[in-house]
């Protein structure tokens, strides 16, 4: 590692720190251009001494890795604060451990750029802060792009961070910032076809997917642990309690189709301490009859999943399955099949009429609204790429098309894919194989687009707000 090689003390001096005259606004006690204490006084009563210490990670050298202590009586909270410029925009919540001590990585900084920092305490109600310092990060790989951003007329969004991947070889696990910005990157050694990334529950870990399984790996890109499990394709899920749901593969060689191998779906859990078990199988759905199995370029397939998405509030699987041009909801106590949206054996109607054809052209990524569903539709056989909101009646199995963008200009995305709704009411929208990633505002503006350069494409997209309990800058 890289190490910045500063020491704060915020104490009875040496360094000079200083009590703010209202308590619940402190202020530096060094600004640009004062390095006094202030006119308030220090600290030589509080006996309040702190510690800290900043490395740079040499994997990912965006991480700032952050070392200190606080010691003393009345200490009620502690956050850092830090910046590219002396009105610092960013305060974060310290996770002080029993003994003073803490420990962690600062994750979410722009490349080879400078910040100031400093420590703020609240001791018996009254706020101090230390001197300010400094760290730069280092450069990302030249062979790792920045997206170029372009803006738009629609209403502004929140800053935020995109977890996401570069396909290609080698693949990447990589995050962006909102500006297009790569703040952080994790090659994948050995890649399935796709990389799906997500972040753990908590927002202590990540986690990577690989060809032989899960990765979990810390914010400065070391790996914590991994899960194995040589089928797992596509896509998984973290549930609530550190569970993960992943689609994998179940070959079985049917009699229907004289014995030839077939690539079925199953659902298989990782508990949080690493067991493996399969808790549903496509194989035990139905009857399948010869006329449901397709064959590609790698053999005999049933279903060809390729999202799965978890509701905590009625405790169900929402899978696609993109053969069939459906999406199911399964429930995850029974296993049963609840409903079928799309394609040929759907429940839902729309406008009257059955709901077959309702994906045709191909889904990937959806996600589960209250009432509804947003879904991405490739686009395929001549159509073009588009997003559509279904308002969905689960009593009466109808169908209401609420909401549909395109992708401009309009093109087909051949493979993933992928859609959310923020808490704010945008919407996300991964087009994949385009290179493109947009933010629509809640009327249907366009607000910004993301676009990499040639020979990138982009895998399947969260949005993450912060990485840390956020705190008033002071």
């Amino acid at each position: 590692m890289r190490s910045i090689g500063l020491l704060c003390v915020l104490a009875v001096c040496p360094l000079a720190c200083s009590q703010a005259s209202d308590p619940d606004a402190p202020h530096h006690a060094q600004d640009d251009d004062d390095s006094s204490a202030g006119d308030n006084g220090n600290m030589d009563e509080s006996g309040v001494t702190c510690t800290i210490d900043i490395e740079m990670s040499e994997a990912i050298p965006t991480v700032a890795i952050v070392h200190g202590s606080v010691t003393g009586s009345g200490i009620e909270a502690v956050h850092f604060e830090y910046g590219r410029h002396s009105a610092y925009p960013r305060g974060i919540v310290v996770p002080v451990q029993d003994g003073g001590t803490f420990d962690f990585d600062l994750i979410g900084l722009k490349p080879a750029a400078a910040y100031l920092y400093n420590l703020a305490v609240r001791v018996d109600g009254a706020w101090y802060t230390s001197d300010k310092d400094s760290f730069s990060t280092g450069p990302v790989p030249a062979h790792l792009p920045r997206l170029l951003r372009t803006e738009y007329d629609g209403d502004v969004t929140p800053e935020g961070y995109l977890l996401t991947s570069l396909l290609g070889d080698p693949s990447y696990a990589v995050i962006f910032d909102t500006d297009g910005e790569l703040v952080w990157w994790k090659e994948i050694v050995d890649p399935p076809q796709f990389t799906t990334m997500r972040i753990a529950h908590g927002g202590k870990h990540f986690y990577a997917m690989e060809a032989n399984g899960i990765q979990v790996l810390g914010f400065d890109g070391t790996e914590i642990d991994q899960h194995y499990l040589p089928n797992i394709h596509h896509d998984y899920t973290v549930l609530p309690d550190g569970t993960i749901a992943a689609l994998a593969f179940d070959v079985r060689y049917p009699d229907v189709l004289n014995g030839e191998e077939v690539f079925g779906q199953q659902i298989v859990e990782i508990s949080p301490e690493g067991a493996a078990s399969s808790v549903w199988s496509l194989w035990e759905a139905e009857q399948w009859q010869p006329s449901a199995f397709h064959e590609n370029d790698n053999g005999w397939e049933l279903g060809h999943a390729n999202i799965i998405r978890y509701s905590p509030d009625d405790d169900a699987y929402y899978v696609s399955f993109l053969q069939f041009g459906s999406i199911w909801k399964i429930d995850r106590s029974s296993g049963d099949v609840l409903w079928k949206l799309g394609g040929g054996h759907t429940e839902f109607h729309v406008e009257g009429q059955q709901a077959i054809n309702l994906f045709r052209g191909g889904q990937h990524g959806f996600d589960i609204l209250d009432g509804g569903i947003l879904v991405f539709r490739n686009g395929l056989n001549s159509l073009a790429a588009n997003v559509v909101e279904c308002g969905l009646d689960e009593d009466d199995y109808t169908v209401d098309v609420e909401w549909t963008y395109e992708l401009d200009p309009p093109s087909a995305v051949y493979v993933l894919g992928d859609v959310s709704r923020l808490d704010d009411g945008h919407t996300l929208i991964t087009w994949s194989t385009a290179g493109q990633v947009d933010m629509v505002d809640d009327t249907g503006k366009l607000v910004w687009s993301l676009n990499s350069p040639l020979g990138f494409g982009i895998g399947y997209t969260t949005m993450v707000g912060s990485f840390y309990e956020d705190a008033d800058v002071r």
